[in-house]
């Protein structure tokens, strides 16, 4: 329904497709089991990313992902290396459990959050600053921008 709205407001919808196949990293938050599936991965770039931030775990058919690796290797605590098909990595973040719920593993839930909060203005700030250079943004009115921005005191 968003992306039908999106479409009548004018604002850059490019096809999910088209976005799976062209991103490094995908952030799912839809609460929605297994949203991605095997014809997602498929498309998935070498070295894809997948962090799950919303409130479920399996925002993607993880069962699947291991079934279909023939190889997999944790590379940092927290962080899977699938070699999906043989062919491709797909790192996958927390094991498809909600990263901003899981991340920290000594870490009491106030840091936890903290980190989670920190990383995501992290990417904002990122995401500002070089949005006219990044391929795929969509442009927010000026009135939304403020509306999310914190300014200082």
């Amino acid at each position: 329904m968003y992306y039908i709205i999106a479409k009548f407001e004018a604002y850059q919808s490019p096809d999910l497709k088209d976005v799976i196949s062209s991103s490094d990293i995908i952030v799912t938050a839809t609460g929605i089991l297994n949203i991605l599936g095997e014809k997602d991965f498929d498309l998935l770039k070498d070295g894809t990313i997948l962090v799950n931030m919303g409130a479920q775990p399996n925002e993607w058919d993880h069962d699947l992902l291991k079934e279909k690796s023939v190889e997999r290797d944790e590379v940092f605590t927290g962080v899977t290396r699938y070699h999906y098909k043989g062919n491709k990595r797909i790192f996958e973040l927390a094991g498809s459990n909600s990263a901003n719920l899981v991340i920290g593993e000594f870490a009491t839930p106030f840091e936890v959050m903290d980190l989670t909060f920190s990383a995501a203005i992290k990417g904002m700030e990122y995401l500002f600053a070089n949005h006219e250079s990044l391929s795929g943004m969509v442009e927010l009115p000026q009135k939304e921008l403020e509306s999310v921005l914190v300014k200082p005191l």
